[in-house]
């Protein structure tokens, strides 16, 4: 069965082996984003492990410490992080999203204001 014809020198094999692997892993997000690339015809390089952040990285982005970053995620504003290990790591594309968000909801203020 030919999954699709574009896989940047991945073949068939080893795109099932990848997905195969993530099944046996247990790695939900691995599996959704293979079956996802391969549904959407995407290359294979889309099929990365989603990326994680520290609370360390997110602080450096956001040009907060830490703490401020615990604090909006007591408040809700930032989701709770994974545990990989003893290790909390945040999904980067969550980040993303809160950060369009804010973006958003400041883009609608100044609208308002001039309107």
């Amino acid at each position: 069965m030919r999954l699709s014809a574009d896989y940047h020198g991945h073949d068939d094999e080893t795109v099932m082996q990848k997905l195969a692997d993530a099944v046996r892993a247990n790695d939900h997000d691995a599996v959704y984003a293979i079956a996802k690339c391969l549904v959407d015809g995407e290359s294979s390089s889309r099929m990365a492990v989603p990326q994680l952040m520290s609370v360390e990285e997110i602080a450096m982005r956001f040009n907060l410490c830490t703490r401020s970053i615990w604090r909006l995620v007591d408040a809700g504003e930032l989701p709770q992080p994974i545990h990989v290990g003893h290790a909390r790591r945040w999904y980067a594309v969550d980040v993303e999203n809160y950060l369009r968000k804010l973006t958003e909801k400041r883009d609608g203020i100044q609208r308002r204001r001039r309107g």
